[in-house]
């Protein structure tokens, strides 16, 4: 027979007589100083708030930045030259008023059937009708906004001694066109604008004045160096299907190189970034083809004698 075993002592009954109960609590205890005052200081807490703030504006405008920029793409040319009613007030494409309207017509005339021959080598979209307009201002500039539309300033045509420079320039813009960048300029500002007006509660004039401004000519037309480099690249394609080479597409940038302050210059650069790099690049395409033989300008875009 077995032995008993011992009885385990976890098992036991607690015999232990319990303690006696506490006294009722105090209904109404003191509450220990300074248990709502912050260990920080004031100021602190409001560094930290508001750095929240901006940290969060920051967030939220980068991506209604990045959004704008994916978004335009899927926009149709056809609702995009619709934009470009709306926004005229802006003065989008300056309404001209030329003394010489047959000499304007002419070099409206000119400028588009170069601008057509271009657009025949890019490899444009259908629905996307590139249509030139001539300003007989003599700022040195062009550019291209919404709806295809591409302006040539006399102050350019001036600057230009040969129908290839000016090719490259209005083969440039229409590149622009090609890329929507106009439009891509458009969502950006837009989406900041809005995003700006939600997290600051905007009221409905001060949301209209801000998408103003970020939608003003001077930003619609305002590309970065890697829109222009894009567009260089596209026009210097255009130009060698079109001639074969590429002599003399460096000679208006080259002719602009200096000019940064002055007046002549200055709605040019504060449009297109201008760098050495970008201009040897495109001397560089042109060297790289050899010689060429460079083609007058037509009659009506040579400078007056």
């Amino acid at each position: 027979m077995p032995p008993e075993s011992a009885p385990n002592p976890d098992l036991r009954p607690n015999t232990q007589p319990k303690p006696p109960p506490s006294p009722n609590p105090d209904p109404h205890p003191l509450i220990p100083e300074g248990i709502n005052v912050s260990r920080t200081h004031p100021l602190a807490d409001f560094g930290l708030m508001l750095a929240g703030f901006v940290g969060l504006l920051v967030l939220v405008i980068l991506l209604a930045h990045l959004l704008g920029g994916v978004l335009v793409r899927f926009v149709p040319f056809a609702t995009e030259a619709a934009l470009l009613e709306e926004l005229a007030p802006l003065g989008v494409v300056p309404a001209t008023a030329d003394q010489d309207h047959a000499r304007h017509r002419a070099k409206t005339q000119s400028l588009q059937a170069l601008a057509d021959r271009l657009a025949a080598h890019m490899d444009l979209p259908p629905d996307i009708q590139v249509r030139i307009h001539y300003d007989p201002s003599d700022s040195a500039n062009a550019y291209a906004t919404l709806g295809g539309n591409v302006v040539i300033y006399q102050g350019l045509l001036d600057r230009v001694s040969t129908e290839n420079a000016l090719s490259m320039v209005v083969a440039h813009e229409i590149a622009h066109i090609k890329n929507r960048d106009p439009l891509l300029s458009l969502g950006r500002g837009m989406t900041t604008a809005l995003a700006l007006a939600a997290l600051s509660g905007f009221g409905a004039t001060e949301t209209a004045s801000t998408i103003a401004h970020l939608t003003s000519l001077s930003l619609l037309t305002r590309y970065s160096r890697a829109q222009e480099e894009a567009a260089d690249r596209a026009a210097a394609q255009a130009l060698l299907a079109h001639y074969g080479h590429l002599g003399g597409a460096d000679e208006f940038l080259a002719n602009m190189r200096g000019l940064e302050n002055g007046p002549l210059g200055r709605d040019f650069f504060r449009t297109h970034p201008l760098t050495d790099r970008r201009i040897e690049r495109i001397a560089e395409f042109g060297r790289s083809h050899g010689p060429a033989e460079l083609i007058a300008l037509p009659p009506p875009l040579r400078k007056d004698p």
